[in-house]
């Protein structure tokens, strides 16, 4: 049920623009202030311009929690493609170590959707997918985390197993089972083919801490995101943290890794772009979930998903549906986080009302397709009736459109 609130408008910040970094390379600076480039506004050019948000656009599935994706016109069908993360066996979301698969659903219309369930693509356990491409070569890349060989798993009642999806019987959803932190949520794997409705999809792990190190900042890596070049160079960001959780370097940091070729192996930069210790790039916050884009002007853009207190939309509780923006001149750094929230638990519904998100993550663009990374949806994953941990709800996948030109 969506709940009616009344709408809190994001905190305001005065901003007179010198240079065009002053507008989060998401506009020009003239005359003093920002003219933002279409998708985009505030006074730094870093919130999202959203329409009036149609609930039925994305991907719902009454009985399956579903927790992000990212569509992608597909050249041969000529339809758009969501490649998302649902739920098996009917569970909620906070079992998705155990029941998490990535599926492909369809779009009869535009690629906001209407979104219906077409396959399954990877089997639990395999989480968090985002898609980039084509590559130069034709190639479509799908970078998740979790593995179809996988080790260490366990079922509600902590017993190992061969590794079975598990339907959710009283015992999963009750609250009496511990949440494990599987080997497989700790690296990332990447599939690709050069058909997206077709397939075959083939994959190989393409980061992994090997180190050993518990207190390294990178000790578990997940929640990928690539960006491909014209020259075919993948750059990768993913979220990191120190496995062990003493550690000063076990909050959520984002780091980035590079490939001159999707085939090629994945080279991690040394150290991290942001992280909680870190306040003036991050605000002294965790930030997961990044969506990576780069501009034709050659500027990079994170939109991340950020939580914790200090967050930009207010409070520790407005972070389970903060949206914060990050821009540079290069992928490697330095990265400045703009002043303003590029979205948050609140929305104005295609009725006139308002409603208010209990949780909105996994932020994830799609543009244009004519080059002009002019952005057509936001997709988001979240509920209007509780938290993502709450076992009594179910998540979707919701296409909130940018406004037309």
């Amino acid at each position: 049920m969506l709940r009616v609130v009344t709408f809190a408008a994001l905190c305001a910040f005065s901003v007179a623009c010198t240079t065009n970094e002053d507008c989060s390379l998401l506009g020009k600076c003239s005359g003093g202030s920002c003219t933002c480039f279409p998708g985009w506004t505030g006074v730094a050019c870093s919130r999202a311009d959203l329409a009036p948000l149609d609930p039925t656009l994305g991907y719902h599935n009454s009985s399956a929690s579903s927790w992000g994706g990212r569509a992608i016109l597909d050249p041969k069908s000529g339809r758009w493609q969501l490649l998302a993360t649902e739920i098996a066996r009917q569970c909620p979301l906070i079992m998705f170590e155990y029941n998490s698969q990535v599926i492909r659903a369809v779009s009869d219309g535009g690629p906001g959707g209407p979104y219906r369930h077409a396959e399954v693509i990877l089997p639990p356990f395999h989480h968090n997918p985002t898609i980039a491409g084509p590559t130069p070569d034709g190639m479509y890349l799908l970078f998740y985390i979790g593995a179809d060989n996988v080790t260490n798993e366990q079922d509600c009642s902590g017993a190992s197993l061969p590794f079975v999806p598990l339907p959710c019987s009283p015992r999963c959803t009750n609250g009496s089972f511990a949440r494990q932190n599987q080997d497989s949520n700790q690296y990332i794997t990447m599939a690709w083919t050069a058909d997206l409705v077709a397939g075959p999809w083939k994959q190989r792990v393409v980061l992994r801490d090997n180190h050993g190190n518990p207190n390294s900042w990178h000790c578990s890596e997940n929640n990928p995101a690539a960006h491909i070049l014209p020259n075919g160079t993948v750059v990768l960001v993913y979220r990191a943290n120190a496995c062990n959780a003493s550690a000063p370097t076990h909050g959520e940091h984002l780091g980035v890794a590079v490939a001159d070729h999707w085939s090629a192996e994945f080279v991690r930069d040394d150290g991290f772009i942001m992280a909680p210790e870190d306040p003036a790039v991050s605000h002294g916050t965790n930030n997961e979930d990044p969506f990576l884009f780069a501009l034709p002007d050659g500027s990079w853009h994170i939109v991340s998903h950020q939580q914790s207190a200090g967050n930009l939309c207010g409070t520790k509780d407005a972070g389970s549906s903060c949206g914060a923006h990050f821009w540079a001149r290069n992928p490697h750094g330095p990265w400045t986080m703009s002043p303003e929230a590029v979205y948050d638990e609140n929305v104005t519904l295609v009725n006139g009302s308002a409603a208010r998100f209990q949780t909105r993550q996994r932020p994830q663009l799609v543009f244009a397709a004519d080059g002009s990374y002019r952005p057509l949806f936001l997709f988001t994953s979240g509920s209007f009736d509780g938290s993502n941990d709450n076992l009594a709800i179910t998540t979707h996948t919701y296409a909130h459109a940018f406004k037309s030109d």
